[in-house]
């Protein structure tokens, strides 16, 4: 089982995803985009494994990362709010999207973090700015994770 998911790999998910790759290994990691052309791209660059839909990327991992632009929040939901479970760490990268209509939507108190990162993550020079829930300020996976980010 991945750890980390990526739902979304436009640019500022790709860029994410080569963060990650920094501190985790490509068997750690599955994405899923809507552009077939583009998950074959991004696997042949990186060697991570794409899936065949979000609800697969939700059920392969722990922390799962919404990289999508906001419009498509609203269908890429209604997908997986289904199969988003408690263990599960949701980390939004979308503007506008507050963790409370993140909760509403997935229908329940899931465990939400929201990360904006900015463009220079296009080169691995970003700043990443994390609102988190409180309770999950001991997770050590999603700290590490995402203390790489701001390398």
């Amino acid at each position: 089982m991945a750890k980390i998911g990526f739902i979304g790999m436009g640019n500022m998910g790709y860029a994410m995803l080569k963060g990650a790759l920094r501190e985790f290994d490509v068997q750690d990691i599955v994405f899923y985009d809507v552009n077939v052309d583009r998950m074959k791209q991004v696997s042949n660059e990186t060697k991570v494994d794409y899936l065949d839909s979000n609800v697969h990327v939700v059920r392969s991992v722990k922390y799962l990362i919404l990289a999508v632009k906001p419009q498509f929040y609203n269908d890429v939901l209604k997908d997986i709010a289904d199969e988003i479970e408690k263990e599960n760490v949701v980390i939004s990268i979308a503007p506008g999207i507050t963790i409370k209509q993140l909760k509403d939507r997935i229908g329940f108190d899931a465990r939400i973090v929201r990360a904006m990162p900015n463009t220079p993550a296009l080169v691995g020079e970003e700043l990443l700015i994390i609102l988190q829930n409180l309770i999950w300020r001991k997770n050590i996976l999603l700290k590490r994770y995402l203390r790489q980010l701001v390398r």
